[in-house]
C-alpha cells in the first residue's frame, strides 16, 4: 500500500473546500430566504400592505359617499337655492331651537 501524506492532505483540503462551499451556500440561501420573507420588501410585508390598501380603499369609499352627501346638503344652503326645511333642521340640531307646538323628548346620550 502506497501511503503518501501529500495525497491525504490534498483530499482533506478538497473536502474542506467542499464543506466550506456548501456551508457558505447554505448560509447565503438562508440569509436571502429570511429577508425574502421578513424584509421591508418581503412576502409578509406585502401581505400587510395589501391589507392596509384594502382598508384604506374602503375608507376612501366611505369618505367619497360622505363628501357627496355634504355637497348635496351644501347645495341646499346656497343663497339661490335655500331649502327652508334643511335650514330649520340644521338650526334645531346645532342650536337647539324648538317651535312652540313641538314636543321635546330628552334622552341620555352617553
Amino acid at each position: 500500500m502506497n501511503f503518501h501524506p501529500s495525497n491525504s492532505r490534498s483530499r482533506n483540503r478538497k473536502k474542506i473546500r467542499i464543506f466550506t462551499f456548501n456551508n457558505l451556500l447554505f448560509l447565503f440561501l438562508l440569509y436571502f430566504s429570511y429577508f425574502g420573507m421578513n424584509g421591508s420588501n418581503g412576502f409578509f410585508n406585502l401581505i400587510k400592505l395589501n391589507d392596509e390598501l384594502e382598508n384604506l380603499t374602503s375608507e376612501s369609499e366611505v369618505l367619497k359617499k360622505e363628501k357627496q352627501y355634504l355637497k348635496i346638503k351644501n347645495s341646499g344652503l346656497q343663497v339661490k337655492t335655500l331649502d327652508q326645511d334643511l335650514l330649520e333642521e340644521i338650526s334645531k340640531q346645532t342650536l337647539g331651537y324648538v317651535d312652540a307646538n313641538e314636543i321635546v323628548i330628552l334622552t341620555n346620550k352617553e
